[in-house]
C-alpha cells in the first residue's frame, strides 16, 4: 500500500488517480472528505485530517500499513538502475 499525502489536492489527486489506474492499493490522506470521496469510490483507503496533527499522521501511517515507500527511495532506485549499482534491486 502506498500512502499519498495531499491526495485531496491537485498534484496528490493526480498521483492517486494514476496509482489506482495502475492497480496499486493506496491510502489517500487529505483535509477535504468531499474531494477524497471520488478516490474512496475507486477503492482507496481514505483518511481525512490535518497534516500538522501528529496523532492523525501516526494513525494514518502506522495503522495497518503493510509497508511504506518514499519518493526519494523510488527515485534512488531509478537513478541507481541507470548507473548499474546494486541498489537497483526490486523493492
Amino acid at each position: 500500500m502506498i500512502a499519498v499525502m495531499g491526495a485531496s489536492g491537485n498534484t496528490g489527486g493526480r498521483i492517486s488517480e494514476q496509482l489506482l489506474r495502475h492497480g496499486e492499493r493506496i491510502r489517500a490522506l487529505g483535509c477535504s472528505s468531499q474531494r477524497l470521496a471520488a478516490l474512496e469510490r475507486r477503492g482507496a483507503d481514505v483518511r481525512t485530517g490535518d497534516a500538522t496533527d501528529a496523532a492523525f499522521l501516526t494513525k494514518a501511517f502506522v495503522t495497518r500499513m503493510p509497508s511504506t515507500r518514499s519518493c526519494r527511495r523510488i527515485r534512488n532506485r531509478r537513478t541507481s538502475a541507470r548507473h548499474g549499482t546494486r541498489r537497483a534491486r526490486r523493492l
